[in-house]
């Protein structure tokens, strides 16, 4: 059965080596030099080689002791990783993080990249889910802070930032409200866009029906600009290849679409404060209202339509 090689040993032979001397081997270990002699001595009778050799100019390696200090560096090396890694796996901070679609689509990447690059021992572990989903999962204790549409949060939620609501078609789509029943896009419940587009047509009493569903926002994107139907989503959210509804298109208006954060209540919690005060600061300096020239134009004629909508 093969010996194994004592770490203490080989961490000793390592220092013989960088320093070619006993007595500074000694200091940089904290050990006597006599003991440095002795743990030379040990590894010597465990590989039966002589590994060092004494000279006027100090202490020097033998052709046995560059082979084996070639090995035991490495070994050292997963040594201390090993040791590093499973002392401090219980120590490093982590946070459980839910987020909407929309800010994973825009902002999310972007976030992380940044906090990673200023705390890289916290981990976080992101959900991203529907907003009354993230809700739940705050109130069952599975995630302590969640980005989701304020509506659904209530007054805890902290104001982040807002974007306008808008009815989209593919841009060669022609859809009148009033002719026929408005085919749909939407998302699965419990969807707020869903609730909020079905809400709005009741209102104007035009008829609707669902013409295609998608879990996820990418998916109702898809099937609009594939002209499917008609969907109701955040400004930033708009394609090039999509063209906006209107009051002269004969849909109703839409409200704000307003994004907050929500953190799990009734609790201290020093890196939950930090992580809520990271997201703020990082939208800000974003500028969430700021959008691509494509937008601003589509941000204008919105603003004309409703104007004409309202004065006729």
């Amino acid at each position: 059965m093969p010996h194994s090689l004592d770490t203490n040993l080989l961490r000793t032979l390592t220092a013989v080596a960088d320093t070619n001397n006993f007595g500074r081997a000694a200091t940089q270990l904290g050990i006597t030099q006599s003991a440095v002699t002795l743990r030379i001595q040990k590894l010597e009778h465990l590989v039966k080689r002589a590994l060092v050799h004494r000279s006027r100019t100090g202490v020097a390696l033998t052709e046995d002791g560059r082979v084996l200090i070639q090995y035991a560096r490495r070994i050292l090396e997963l040594n201390d990783e090993a040791i590093e890694h499973v002392t401090t796996k219980n120590s490093r901070e982590s946070i459980a993080m839910g987020v909407i679609e929309e800010f994973e689509r825009f902002y999310l990447e972007e976030f992380l990249t940044e906090f990673h690059n200023s705390h890289p021992r916290v981990r976080i572990d992101v959900v991203v889910d529907y907003s009354r989903n993230l809700k739940k999962l705050i109130d069952d204790d599975k995630i302590c802070v969640a980005i989701m549409k304020g509506g659904v949060a209530g007054d805890q939620a902290i104001p982040l930032y807002s974007d306008r609501l808008v009815w989209v078609a593919s841009q060669n789509s022609v859809f009148a409200a009033k002719s026929r029943a408005i085919p749909l896009v939407v998302s699965p419940e419990p969807c707020i866009n869903r609730t909020v587009m079905m809400k709005a047509l009741d209102a104007a009493q035009l008829p609707w029906r669902v013409a295609s569903s998608c879990p996820t926002l990418s998916g109702v994107v898809a099937a609009v600009k594939a002209g499917l139907g008609v969907s109701a989503i955040d400004l930033r959210s708009i394609q090039p290849s999509m063209r906006v509804l209107t009051a002269l298109d004969g849909f109703p208006p839409l409200p704000a679409s307003h994004v907050g954060i929500l953190r799990r209540p009734g609790r201290s919690d020093r890196l939950l404060d930090w992580v809520v005060d990271e997201i703020k600061s990082f939208v800000a300096r974003k500028d969430a209202h700021a959008l691509p020239s494509y937008l601003q134009s589509v941000a204008k004629c919105l603003d004309v339509d409703m104007a004409v909508a309202q004065g006729s």
